[in-house]
């Protein structure tokens, strides 16, 4: 089997991880994205939608590929092949900075992000706070923190490349609870062709029921909500134990900092229905109008 995947330090850690859980009989085939070429900001405009995926899932549909790996929160919501989950990583945002912690970063420091998600939520917790807009691999971003007085990444990144606690930087992990992470950060879609049968059975063995449950639960919300990488929300499933997940979401307003935050518990297996009715409960909160602006 030939594995897709991009040549991003981070896609390349990911990948052969996903290869190591899958055995020997699979080999990798670096496809450069137009995520790769992109020079413009991201979650700006509908432009970006997509750029990490289209030509690895170009390169599959068409057979050059069997199988790809991707970071499961840049696969579109209306994912055209078969889709598996292997065990989550962390999904939490971590600050990265020279200064002791988070609320000892002086007032109206400098703050580097290109995600209007996390922007908002820096925003909510500390609106003295300037973001700087930022773009680049895991380790660019990094370098970054010299020059400003943080840089926000997620945590699953920084662990996949080994790079956690390098530069003399303090690392801070934000509480997903409180700053709300990206739908599905942290997790991994390994994907292939829905008539491609002998490697459906191939990867269905590194699918992760508890991550799964707990991934599209947070898409459904995205989906509820009409959500795209351009609307600044947020969605966190987290495990209570036996069968039992609590749903986080949050949608942010970024005119006025206000966020309209709730969470809804559950089965594992009423993922769906909950992110609806959480959905549902923000939009009522005053959310709508904060959506229908990003339309």
């Amino acid at each position: 089997m030939i594995c897709g995947t991009r040549g991003s330090p981070l896609a390349l850690a990911q990948t052969k991880m996903v290869l190591e859980m899958l055995g020997p009989d699979v080999e990798m085939k670096i496809i450069k994205t137009s995520g790769d070429l992109y020079r413009g900001q991201f979650g700006v405009d509908g432009a970006t939608k997509g750029l990490f995926t289209k030509e690895i899932d170009m390169a599959m549909a068409s057979g050059e590929i069997d199988m790809a790996v991707h970071s499961m929160k840049d696969v579109q919501m209306d994912c055209p092949f078969h889709m598996v989950i292997p065990k989550r990583g962390p999904c939490c945002d971590v600050m990265v900075t020279r200064h002791p912690s988070f609320f000892k970063i002086p007032e109206n420091g400098k703050i580097g992000t290109g995600s209007p998600r996390r922007a908002t939520e820096l925003r909510h917790m500390r609106p003295d706070l300037e973001v700087v807009p930022i773009r680049g691999n895991v380790d660019t971003r990094i370098r970054k923190a010299e020059e400003l007085d943080g840089v926000v990444v997620a945590d699953a990144g920084l662990q996949r490349l080994g790079i956690w606690g390098q530069g003399g930087y303090n690392y801070i992990r934000f509480p997903p609870e409180l700053f709300m992470p990206a739908a599905c950060q942290g997790a991994l879609a390994v994907v292939c062709r829905k008539d491609d049968q002998k490697t459906i059975m191939a990867l269905e063995k590194v699918r992760d029921e508890l991550s799964t449950y707990c991934a599209l639960a947070e898409l459904e919300v995205m989906r509820a909500i009409g959500g795209n990488c351009h609307i600044p929300a947020g969605a966190y499933a987290s495990p209570m134990g036996g069968n039992t997940i609590r749903l986080f979401a949050s949608i942010n307003d970024p005119e006025t900092n206000e966020s309209f935050r709730d969470f809804a518990v559950g089965p594992i297996t009423m993922g769906r229905e909950m992110a609806h009715r959480l959905a549902d409960t923000l939009m009522s909160k005053g959310a709508e109008s904060v959506v229908r602006s990003f339309r």
